[in-house]
């Protein structure tokens, strides 16, 4: 008797995750800081809503300065990455456009609770932006998010992964 011949799940023949998926701890933690920076930035954005008679002492225009300049930079730097890193697709689904996603709409759900929660009606123009912008990037991270999972599926990131599908 002849025994059936080997057939391979393909698993063991692909060998060692290829450099190109690889990416290093450097950018890694790139795009940590850059989640990072963006919630600080929202976070302190928050503070600014307040009315100027609160009990905070707080120097609004500095504030605002601030959580401007964090959130500009985190989105800045995101886009940035996304640039270098366009052919390494998991990688950004993972590391930045996942991250990013989660941090815009804490961000959002933080604007809104402390908009709804102080009465701070009518909305001004920092109100305005401070819900309009992570609402329209979470929406252009979910869809970038979207479009690459589409892509890719799950089986494909499990095999750059080096599990067993």
């Amino acid at each position: 008797m002849q025994a059936p011949p080997f057939e391979s799940d393909g698993w063991i023949a692909r060998g060692p995750i290829p450099s190109a998926t690889r990416v290093s701890r450097l950018w890694r933690l790139l795009t940590a800081c850059s989640a990072a920076l963006l919630l600080i930035g929202y976070l302190i954005l928050s503070v600014v809503f307040g009315d100027s008679d609160d009990n905070l002492r707080v120097d609004q225009t500095a504030s605002l300065v601030f959580a401007l300049f964090f959130v500009g930079v985190a989105y800045v730097g995101s886009i940035v990455i996304a640039c270098i890193h366009r052919t390494r697709q998991l990688f950004l689904l993972r590391s930045l456009f996942v991250p990013h996603l989660v941090v815009n709409l804490v961000a959002l759900f933080n604007v809104l609770l402390n908009i709804l929660s102080r009465n701070l009606y009518p909305l001004n123009a920092i109100r305005v932006v401070g819900i309009g912008l992570p609402s329209a990037f979470s929406l252009i991270y979910g869809l970038a998010s979207f479009l690459i999972y589409r892509e890719y599926g799950s089986s494909q990131s499990r095999a750059e992964d080096g599990t067993p599908s």
